[in-house]
């Protein structure tokens, strides 16, 4: 991994980067942050523009300007801070396809994680993408080994693992606002797998209680972060963000002419209501605006009958391959010219997009695989349950991504799932025959239900 690390660092210093369309805000607020200036003092001056509508944006800089703080005020600085999440990111993937599957399929994971071409080099950029990546893995890996741990509710690992479950999540939603998926996916995950037939019916009795317990306090908790997020976002940072911070992600998401991507047109339209007004209550008026905009949207789609194919459209645009390769090219100065905005269309040699465009397509084809192969084998408890996980996350991305605003960047949603099904799909496991430590494992498991008050530590 460190060798495969190595080209990254040398990219950095080969191409400048001049910063665009998002990532510019992130890096150019984070600096400022980091200079001293507050967040209500750029608000009063006009830096933050139509930012108090994504208070993810103002999550994401006021980060980055905490890391600028502690090392260098320069955009270099998140890209070696990405480099370094994302090397870390490899390793936690490892593990937890370790978890689901064995040694093998956690060391393939790992690799098709890091080999990804597009993200190999999106990765790169100071975008918010590594560490939001991060947090979901962290989430994955620790909710899995609170189900997997079977201790009772008195134990201190039970809570230490679902905490961590909670505290993840919860920065994640904090970055980006799909995370509710994965705090949906783990609790419908919860349900579907009461009954594993690897637990003793007289283990079951309590083991359901503690299992159902831990996912509703994963919903109710971040349910109710949901809820104060914008009071607690208004006393920290002393904006007047939003209160329906999704709003314009679905009137986006639900455009047809645009194809469910960056509307320029209805940006021009909230950049007008900005500047006529610098009263708090433009952002009333902008919600307005979008409102109006989402009726409109839903009601073509529902007189033409065109879900189908706009839903085709979006899905074309979310899989496209070359989408790291497109924004190192707009984000950096040596490459890029001054006219060349974050939404240019950019064009690639042919076997640049086809070796990245068939790597996408291998992994997709070896998803499919690991859902087929290991599917009927259900009842094998740890993998069974792995593959119901992924499925239900990919699911739940795959439908987001029909109501939301897609770009081709915001695949790597999916990335986790994908690749831990794509590595079964490559791995060879023996789902009747687990190994001696998967069985230890189980009885020290039974042993500590037995007698809880034998501390094990797992």
């Amino acid at each position: 991994m460190t060798l495969l690390t190595i080209p990254k660092i040398m990219l950095i210093g080969l191409f400048k980067i001049s910063p665009v369309s998002d990532i510019y805000s992130y890096t150019n607020l984070g600096g400022s942050s980091a200079s001293g200036d507050s967040w209500r003092w750029m608000y009063s001056n006009g830096g933050l523009d139509l930012n108090p509508l994504f208070p993810s944006v103002i999550h994401i800089s006021s980060a980055f300007g905490w890391i600028d703080r502690l090392f260098i005020n320069k955009p270099f600085t998140i890209q070696l801070f990405n480099i370094l999440i994302t090397l870390t990111t490899a390793v936690l993937i490892y593990y937890f396809g370790r978890q689901i599957g064995n040694h093998f399929v956690g060391i393939l994971s790992s690799l098709l994680f890091y080999l990804i071409p597009t993200y190999y080099i999106y990765s790169v950029l100071p975008g918010y993408e590594p560490l939001w990546l991060l947090l979901l893995v962290i989430s994955s890996l620790c909710f899995n080994r609170w189900r997997l741990g079977h201790w009772q509710i008195s134990n201190s690992y039970y809570w230490g693992w679902l905490l961590m479950t909670i505290v993840s999540l919860i920065l994640a939603q904090l970055i980006r606002p799909l995370t509710p998926i994965w705090v949906l996916s783990f609790f419908f995950f919860t349900w579907m797998t009461l009954h594993d037939n690897h637990i003793s019916k007289a283990y079951q009795k309590t083991r359901t209680p503690y299992q159902l317990a831990g996912s509703f306090l994963i919903l109710i908790i971040f349910t109710l972060f949901l809820a104060i997020a914008p009071k607690v976002d208004r006393q920290i940072y002393h904006i007047p963000f939003t209160n329906n911070s999704s709003l314009y992600s679905f009137t986006v998401g639900s455009n047809v002419r645009a194809k469910g991507m960056y509307d320029l047109t209805l940006i021009n339209k909230l950049e007008k209501i900005n500047r006529k007004s610098h009263s708090a209550q433009r952002y009333n008026q902008m919600n307005v605006l979008l409102k109006s905009r989402l009726k409109h949207n839903l009601r073509y789609l529902q007189r033409t009958n065109g879900w189908l194919n706009f839903l085709i459209q979006k899905n074309q645009v979310l899989s496209q391959s070359f989408y790291g390769i497109q924004f190192f090219v707009m984000n950096t100065k040596s490459l890029s010219d001054a006219s060349l905005s974050s939404h240019s269309e950019v064009s690639f040699p042919r076997w640049l997009t086809g070796f990245t465009t068939g790597f996408q397509i291998i992994l997709l084809l070896l998803t499919i695989i690991g859902l087929l192969f290991y599917w009927p084998n259900l009842k094998y408890w740890r993998i069974g349950n792995g593959i119901v996980l992924m499925a239900i996350i990919l699911d739940g991305v795959l439908l987001a991504s029909c109501l939301v605003e897609v770009q081709s960047r915001y695949q790597i949603a999916w990335y986790l799932p994908v690749i831990i099904l794509g590595a079964l799909g490559m791995g060879k496991y023996d789902p009747k025959a687990p190994d001696e430590e998967d069985v230890k494992k189980i009885e020290e498991a039974f042993d500590n239900l037995k007698n809880p008050s034998n501390e094990i530590n797992h």
